[in-house]
């Protein structure tokens, strides 16, 4: 402790990060701050924060508060509560899940409609592609070369399934290509939940062979370092595979009427 009102972050970060809390909005201001000092760097991941006794001094409130801050915390993923006397608030390391978490509870909620989900995937995954073409490295080459090999075996095979899984981890790959972690990040988030949303995502066989030779156009594209035409068959591709899959709804429908 610095004074009666005031913490300072670990060893290798001496300055004061927190103050006492807005009398007005006490839980608000609580989680702000230590969000921060999580977010900034100034407590790293396996930083345990202060205990809550002593936060309470340092934000100035009762315990109440101070616990729900941590809880929203923990729930976002920036903490980890542990009990016992030896427990605490436990900083974790930032990454990809709590993106994929966060963008999973809206894809399984549906908030966001299918046309506008596939409206974005197509604006990001061709950007994507333009940037894979420009970027690839060999070993990103041979490794989607791989893919749509198993991809065209699993068609063969007549596997739905396994093919349209197949297919998920292409966009992924194809995404990492980009080279931009955003697009990676992003991207990969989405088709690690689009099974869940049977809206949106194929499983049936309908559809496969268009897709993979969407998929032979646009690595041919790539190869060529073509950034306009890659960029545009991604594009392409996406809302061709949403209109094919709700094409292929109807007829379900359709047929379900008919029966």
């Amino acid at each position: 402790m610095v004074g009666p009102n005031k913490y300072t972050a670990p060893q290798s970060k001496p300055e004061t990060v927190f103050h006492p809390a807005n009398p007005g909005s006490v839980y608000a201001d609580i989680l702000a701050q230590v969000e921060e000092a999580i977010v900034t760097g100034t407590f790293k991941p396996g930083d345990k924060l202060p205990p809550e006794r002593e936060m309470q001094q340092v934000f100035d409130c009762s315990r109440g508060p101070v616990r729900e801050a941590l809880k929203t915390l923990e729930q976002k993923g920036l903490l980890t509560i542990k009990n016992g006397p030896r427990g605490g608030a436990v900083v974790r390391s930032l990454g990809t899940r709590q993106l994929r978490d966060s963008l999973g509870l809206l894809i399984r909620n549906k908030k966001v409609p299918p046309s506008r989900l596939a409206e974005f995937r197509e604006a990001v995954e061709g950007a994507a592609g333009g940037l894979a073409a420009q970027r690839i490295s060999q070993t990103e080459q041979k490794k989607l070369k791989d893919m749509f090999r198993e991809m065209a075996l699993l068609a063969k095979g007549g596997d739905a399934p396994d093919f349209w899984a197949m297919e998920r981890k292409m966009h992924c790959e194809l995404a990492k290509a980009s080279g931009n972690l955003m697009f990676e990040w992003v991207l990969t988030s989405i088709h690690q939940e689009l099974p869940s949303y049977g809206d949106l995502y194929p499983s049936a066989q309908k559809g496969i062979a268009e897709s993979l030779d969407h998929w032979k156009n646009l690595l041919k594209a790539i190869d060529q370092g073509d950034i306009m035409l890659a960029a545009s068959l991604s594009r392409l591709h996406v809302r061709l595979s949403h209109m094919q899959h709700h094409l292929t709804k109807d007829d379900s429908r359709e047929g379900l009427k008919n029966s």
